[in-house]
């Protein structure tokens, strides 16, 4: 068990995705994602061969995905925000508050407002110095929250988990 976040890509709404199959309805998804909306098994077989192979070069219309890390990874984590959690209500309450959860997404104005906790956070990373503290951990973690955070704003899409 462990935690993956993505973000889904906007090529469709760019108009760089190729057209879907002929008679396929396409019903975007509140995390970002895109659905088939005819109801027969031959038709979401043609939809998932198109949004798996040739709707963009993004395979599955994922723009990214991070392997964030297990349960005991992302519980060390959130010990480390909880020592200052009046600073981290998104980071705590959202992100890091179980190491498996999924099938949930950021908001796009959470996704927003999660940047000066990710400041702060890399304030908070650069004052430590003891050794064997779990910095590269802290910074793997960080570097990959702020790449999700870039793209999902560059694409207007929240981040899915």
């Amino acid at each position: 068990m462990g935690l993956d976040a993505e973000v889904y890509c906007d090529c469709l709404e760019r108009g760089v995705a190729t057209p879907p199959p002929p008679g396929i309805v396409l019903l975007p998804q509140p995390d970002g994602s895109i659905e088939c909306g005819s109801c027969s098994w031959d038709e979401e077989m043609l939809f998932e061969k198109w949004r798996e192979h040739s709707m963009c070069e993004h395979t599955n219309g994922i723009l990214v995905h991070f392997r964030l890390g297990n349960s005991s990874r992302i519980g060390f984590v959130n010990q480390f925000l909880s020592s200052h959690s009046e600073h981290y209500p998104i980071l705590l309450q959202k992100v890091f508050y179980s190491g498996s959860h999924c099938g949930n997404h950021l908001e796009l104005s959470d996704v927003t407002a999660m940047g000066p906790e990710l400041k702060r956070w890399a304030v908070q990373i650069s004052e430590m110095t003891e050794p064997g503290d779990g910095r590269s951990t802290l910074w793997d973690l960080h570097s990959k929250l702020t790449a999700l955070r870039e793209l999902a704003l560059r694409a207007s899409r929240p981040i899915v988990f």
